[in-house]
């Protein structure tokens, strides 16, 4: 059955404080939506505790002429567009609920309250009311919250968790965020299970609430949920119809709830967002694109938006423009918005019956996450990032998704630093590898199981032939002495932030590493002391240091004298029909590869080896800053996304909480702005793909190159933001 909603070109926009909101601002609004292409508008109907319809329980907004809700139905529905409506918890739009009822605020450890209200207070009772009277009244396509607040410190919450679970919410044992919200990262022992467990039971009966009130008034009304992120989705994906995981360039550290760790600049890392939101719940996914509040409209270009929202396309999700009201006050840029939106439309609706071209899976480890956070995660953002910057087809896979036999047409698996891996999902693995799949494991991958129990061995030590004995780390507790000279030398300064380059050496002539000399190979990383089975070859060796040399005080200490090999950085083994690949330090983060940039190719080629056969595309030449994401559709028309991270980003940093009013004057001004993206020209490469093909593209501007031993090469003669390029089937009577 076709879905309205997936994919689709949604516009996100509200009113603002003092607004006029007049039934002529009402059609102003949907004929710019219709002007743009947009096919659903998402529009904010709370104000400051009003709303922006005839209801019981709230009172409309002031001096509101008619019903706008209404009228925008009207309207909307008139020239095709499907309204949604969404909701929010934060006291701007419920300042007056929150002013009349303080007890309804979310509440932190120490009793202060937060900036919105809590759902499993009364006032989701408030909101399930609110919704009903909507859903009765006006024929809605949708409904949209924006924050989920639940499981906080509040009275409620409380007294919710002493009658489930029999005895006082232990607030000593967790960790209060800045809103209020459970921070669940570094949560261990008996008090921590309950805790993490009520937060996922009042997220699912939130949502179930939700769901319970459209199916009893609205039934065909489409429910959209932020806030889930990664595998938060799969504890309510029952409920919700799709997901819209809110990511802002440059400003996730500072107050989004799971934090990024790369480049918070990359537009490529943060769509990582909605590829974990798809994988975890199996829904569609709106990405969001905030162009642009009104005080952004100077600083932030076209182009900005542009890359962002092709991104999404790329990711396979449904792109969600902000606030396009901005346009009533910069018109300047109109018609380049415009037409970038032409290109994003039409590129979202090449996608339909569309799925991601199978050949790298990086595998997302909830366990892992959940009790080896920063160790799983940067291995895990660093691996995608450099196969994207290689030109490398990868797409995101989940433990339950490896269970489920999901992996068929997958050439290889990786699994980045997975400390914890259930046996369910290392039997999988071992089936993939029979079968002849390729494996990459990384460190600590599978020490333990799922609960976080340390196994006996690693449960990987089957398939690559490696046997961890010791973990070799500055950071890390260690067990003396040593095969590393360095570690045992008590003149070294092992302090906390406090980096140590490595050396390594790629053996001559192993497949492994491609074209990689005797030169050396710099990286900062602990690594993993083992034993290896004769079945094992090393491919790339760590280096001994010189002890004598790195004493003299002429010479710093960072490593700088490598000597005789000393314990393996990357072995390969043949295992079943496959090829496995184990690598004994985390190479994946940026800061771990920053001084080898051959690190970035080496990654590249033993994946490649260990898949057993070339990616489906070709871009020798072309710079990481170009990237590719390649899809198929069901009538075997081959789509390529093409985005140009070529650009240049403001990167003001932000200190202190995000809700003092001085980083509030600064945010919508500086905060992860694109200032301008380089075009290149000229940009051409090859795909793999049967049979004769036509060309489209977004752009107009793609050509085809020639057809050559199955693979078929495209020219794109100006890159801007990005493009999208369509090989269809050529029938060959």
């Amino acid at each position: 059955m076709s879905l309205w909603y997936d994919p689709c070109f949604v516009q996100m926009t509200w009113a603002r404080h003092g607004e006029p909101m007049t039934r002529a601002w009402t059609t102003n609004l949907i004929e710019r939506a219709e002007s743009l292409g947009i096919q659903a508008l998402i529009f904010g109907v709370q104000l400051g505790g009003h709303v922006a319809a005839r209801v019981n329980v709230a009172p409309p907004v002031p001096d509101m002429e008619g019903d706008t809700l209404g009228q925008l139905c009207r309207e909307g529905h008139a020239r095709s567009i499907k309204i949604v409506p969404y909701f929010m918890s934060t006291t701007g739009g419920t300042f007056l609920q929150a002013r009349e009822h303080p007890d309804w605020q979310i509440t932190s450890a120490d009793g202060r309250h937060g900036f919105a209200l809590c759902y499993s207070s009364p006032f989701g009772d408030w909101m399930e009311t609110l919704i009903r009277e909507l859903l009765t009244s006006y024929p809605l396509d949708g409904l949209m919250f924006d924050q989920l607040s639940v499981a906080c410190f509040c009275q409620f919450c409380r007294e919710n968790f002493r009658r489930q679970y029999g005895r006082e919410m232990p607030a000593e044992k967790f960790i209060a965020g800045k809103d209020g919200w459970v921070n669940t990262r570094d949560w261990f022992g008996e008090q921590a299970a309950p805790m993490y467990d009520f937060r996922i039971r009042m997220a699912r009966f939130f949502c179930a609430r939700i769901r319970r009130a459209i199916n009893q008034t609205r039934p065909d009304t489409v429910y959209v949920q932020n806030s889930l992120y990664g595998p938060a989705a799969a504890d309510c994906a029952e409920f919700v119809d799709a997901f819209l995981p809110e990511r802002h360039l440059g400003e996730s550290p500072d107050w989004l709830p799971e934090q990024h760790l790369g480049d918070t600049h990359d537009v490529g890392s943060m769509v990582m967002s909605d590829r974990l939101v798809r994988a975890y719940s199996g829904k569609p996914v709106w990405t969001y694109v905030d162009h642009a509040f009104f005080h952004q409209a100077h600083s932030r270009g076209v182009e900005h938006s542009h890359l962002k929202l092709m991104e999404g396309v790329g990711a396979l999700c449904s792109p969600t423009a902000v606030d396009l009201n901005v346009l009533d006050h910069t018109p300047n840029r109109r018609k380049e918005l415009t037409d970038a939106f032409r290109q994003v439309r039409w590129s979202t609706d090449a996608h339909r019956r569309s799925s991601p071209v199978r050949y790298a899976a990086l595998l997302h480890s909830r366990h892992s996450q959940a009790r080896f956070y920063q160790e799983h995660t940067s291995e895990f953002y660093g691996y995608y990032e450099v196969l994207r910057a290689e030109h490398v087809p990868v797409e995101v896979v989940t433990e339950d998704n490896v269970q489920q036999g999901d992996l068929d047409g997958y050439r290889v698996l990786i699994v980045p630093d997975a400390v914890c891996l259930a046996d369910e999902t290392i039997a999988a693995i071992e089936r993939f590898v029979e079968a002849g799949g390729g494996l990459v494991a990384t460190y600590r991958s599978g020490e333990r199981d799922s609960s976080g129990s340390l196994r006996e061995t690693s449960g990987l030590a089957g398939l690559t032939g490696v046997r961890p004995i010791k973990l070799v780390a500055f950071d890390a507790e260690l067990t003396y002495p040593s095969l590393d000279a360095m570690v045992n030398i008590p003149s070294i300064d092992v302090s906390p932030g406090k980096s140590f380059f490595r050396y390594a050496r790629a053996t001559a002539g192993h497949p492994a590493v491609g074209d990689l000399t005797d030169d050396l190979l710099a990286f900062r990383a602990g690594y993993v002391e083992a034993q290896y089975d004769d079945s094992t070859e090393t491919a790339v060796w760590i280096l001994e240091t010189d002890q004598a040399k790195i004493n003299m005080r002429p010479y710093n200490r960072r490593g700088l004298f490598p000597a005789e090999p000393l314990c393996p950085l990357v072995a390969t083994r043949e295992a079943g029909s496959g090829r496995v690949v184990y690598v004994a330090a985390t190479l994946g983060p940026e800061r771990s590869r920053m001084e080898s940039y051959e690190i970035d190719r080496l990654i590249r080629d033993y994946v490649v080896w260990a898949a057993g056969e070339e990616p489906p595309l070709r871009a020798e030449g072309i710079p990481p800053s170009v990237q590719f994401s390649l899809a198929e559709r069901d009538d075997e028309a081959l789509l390529i996304t093409v985005t140009n991270h070529t650009h240049s980003p403001v990167r003001t940093p932000m200190s202190g909480p995000v809700s003092t009013s001085e980083n509030l004057a600064h945010r919508p001004i500086v905060a992860g702005s694109i200032r301008w993206i380089a075009s290149l020209n000229q940009i051409s490469f090859e795909v793999r793909v049967p049979g004769a093909r036509r060309i489209d593209s977004a752009t107009g501007t793609a050509h085809l190159k020639g057809t050559q031993n199955g693979w078929t090469a495209v020219e794109l003669p100006r890159l801007g933001a990005g493009d999208c390029v369509v090989l269809s089937r050529v029938s060959e009577d």
